[in-house]
């Protein structure tokens, strides 16, 4: 049977790459005309006046006043912190494990 012989649950199922016997193909059917008559009966709603919304509850952005932030240099203890993250240091520098393989 050509593609264009195939019933529409069947093509799909092709497309998909999907092997799908015939009681499969029955159910899904099934399934896929209700669900479609489920859309149809959404877009019988009137939604004049209603506007669109993309979340189902209303989000609030709280943002934070931007100003310069302390470094890690700039606070009394901030070399410690450093030198117990990077312990192998060479005057203003730290030397860090290699990361990369190389292959």
């Amino acid at each position: 049977m050509s593609d264009r012989n195939l019933p529409p649950i069947q093509k799909l199922a092709l497309l998909a790459r999907l092997e799908i016997s015939d009681p499969e193909a029955q159910r899904l059917g099934e399934q896929l005309k209700g669900i479609l008559e489920h859309f149809e009966s959404i877009q019988a709603i009137d939604l004049t006046g209603v506007e669109a919304n993309p979340y189902a509850i209303e989000r609030i952005n709280v943002p934070r006043e931007d100003g310069p932030i302390e470094t890690l240099q700039e606070l009394p203890r901030g070399t410690v912190i450093l030198e117990r993250l990077a312990p192998d240091r060479e005057e203003d520098h730290y030397r860090v494990p290699k990361m990369i393989q190389e292959s």
